[in-house]
Formats: structure tokens, sequence, C-alpha cells
């Protein structure tokens, strides 16, 4: 779909995409103040937003967001891929396109949106609240068994699509969604202390792996 901006978030290995694997930098750094929030200032990176209310790691992760807010739909759903066609040699004037919204993709940004209302509240209670609709309204999405992706068929080409043509079939299951629906539940009840958002938790909670068990692939 159309977007007039992507801007936001950051590239890795020089190739200008940004993708879901881009939110361990932003859950490395909401973890990190949620463990220590006075360790965190503002004027304490340098950057260009230093210097207004925010702690600089929130202002970061605000950035590495920025991309994913962007591209939110009208139902609430969010991308997790932002590309133009190609790995360019640098930064173009092109187009870029948003993958589809999915519904595992909501709910990871829902879980980063709800700790950055949560961190917000007691520094900036309006930017609170907005990032709080945006971590409702995706959670909504993506706990909306409709919003599934069902059976998809997605045409392709070899080499970075100049070459041979074929179609790779892809179905979405529940466990595509599990892990992503628990630590969104878990966040959301953190900050809103609703606790509709435990209903179901503990049976989705029982199924996932423990951290760091292999073979990991979420």
């Amino acid at each position: 779909s159309y977007n007039v901006t992507a801007a936001g978030g950051w590239h890795d290995a020089a190739d200008w995409d940004r993708n879901t694997q881009h939110y361990t930098c932003i859950y490395d750094m909401l973890y990190a103040y949620e463990m220590n929030p006075t360790k965190f200032l503002k004027a304490q990176l340098n950057l260009p937003e230093s210097y207004d209310a925010l702690p600089d790691i929130l202002n970061e992760v605000e950035y590495g967001l920025q991309v994913w807010k962007r591209s939110m739909n009208s139902k609430g759903g969010i991308s997790g891929m932002v590309e133009t066609n190609t790995h360019p040699t640098r930064d173009i004037d092109g187009n870029y396109a948003y993958s589809v919204r999915t519904r595992w993709d909501s709910l990871l940004f829902s879980g980063a949106a709800a700790m950055m209302a949560e961190f917000l509240k007691p520094i900036d209670l309006n930017k609170s609240r907005a990032w709080e609709w945006y971590a409702i309204k995706s959670y909504n999405f993506g706990n909306n068994p409709a919003n599934s992706l069902g059976t998809v068929t997605i045409p392709a080409r070899r080499d970075r699509g100049t070459g041979e043509y074929y179609e790779y079939t892809f179905t979405e299951t529940d466990a595509h969604i599990e892990p992503f629906l628990a630590h969104a539940k878990s966040r959301l009840y953190k900050l809103t202390n609703n606790s509709s958002y435990l209903t179901g938790l503990d049976a989705i909670i029982a199924k996932l792996r423990a951290p760091m068990k292999h073979p990991y692939s979420n």
C-alpha cells in the first residue's frame, strides 16, 4: 500500500531495509530502561531529540517504532518489513513498499507501544496516551482470528526478482501468533490494569517454548 514516508528505524548491513529482527534493538532498550529508569536521562546521547522532555533512550526507541507506526492501516494492522526492490549501494530516491500487515507483526508492535505508553506516563501523559491508542488498536488487529492470512500463495522470482518465476505457499497457524500474543497481553495488562487482557493467557503460556530453547524460530 502507498505511504507518504517510510522513515524511521535503522537498517543493518547497509542494505536500507527494516524488518522484524530490528525489534531486538527496540526491546533491548525498553527492557534496559525498565530495569533502571533513573540511569537514563535526556541530553545523554547527543541525539537530535536530546533536549526534549524524554530520556534519550526512549527517543531512540520512538525513532525505531516510527516506521511501523506509519505502516498501520485502518484496521490497526502493522507491517514487519519495508524495502525497495533491491539492496542499493547507497540511499535512493525510489519507491519503498511495506509488506502485508500480519497479526504477529501487529502484536510485536503492540507490546513495544504498550511499554512506551507505560514508561511515558510520568514524563508526558499526552504522548503516553497516544502510544496506548496505538498499542490497543494493533493488539485488537492481532488478536482477531479474522485477520489471519490463512493459506496464501506468494508469487516470486529468483535472483532478487530478475530470474525464474515460482510460487511459495504459506499457511498461518496459531503457533505464529502465540508468543507475540502472550507478550502483548502481559504488557497491556501491566499498562492498563485491565484484567480482560489476561483472558486465555495461561493456556497460551503453557504452549510456549522456554526462552532460548533450541530450536527457537519466533
